[in-house]
């Protein structure tokens, strides 16, 4: 049985402790609190033993990023409100892609136990390379205050 993520993240914690290295540090820390072998297994499940999976790192060390054959990344949570964390961050891409003149991908939740597990298209870059320039100068400013008046309501 994988122990909760409170007392992975303790572990990883203080092993992560004993890394200088900044970078080196979060990816300390994400290895140990992620449930790797868990989570190379549910994206096995969904595609395949024999697919080509690379691992990233979330912002801060908080998730575990899994790309799946230049085609889908599976974000794992190393947070313990990650369940809350995955379900506000949908409401947020559906939000926006009802509001925004620009391309916004769909995020599907899947469970995982206690987990709960985000599945996006992979995307080298950022998906405007099909927009045109124009269009995104254009709605810049509208833009910028939609996603400002969201995320201060």
């Amino acid at each position: 049985m994988i122990p909760p993520i409170a007392i992975r993240k303790m572990y990883a914690n203080i092993i992560a402790g004993f890394v200088y290295n900044h970078g080196a540090r979060l990816r300390t820390r994400v290895n140990v609190a992620a449930p790797l072998s868990r989570c190379m297994r549910f994206v096995r499940r969904m595609h395949g033993k024999n697919v080509n999976i690379e691992r990233f790192y979330g912002a801060g060390g908080k998730s575990l990023v899994l790309g799946v054959d230049k085609k889908y990344v599976y974000k794992f949570s190393c947070m313990r409100n990650g369940v809350e964390i995955a379900k506000r961050e949908k409401e947020i891409v559906d939000y926006m892609k009802n509001v925004s003149p620009l391309p916004v991908l769909d995020v599907e939740l899947f469970d995982m136990g206690r987990e709960v597990v985000r599945k996006y298209k992979f995307i080298r870059g950022t998906d405007l390379a099909h927009v045109a320039p124009k269009t995104i100068i254009k709605n810049a400013d509208v833009l910028g205050k939609q996603i400002a008046e969201f995320l201060f309501v």
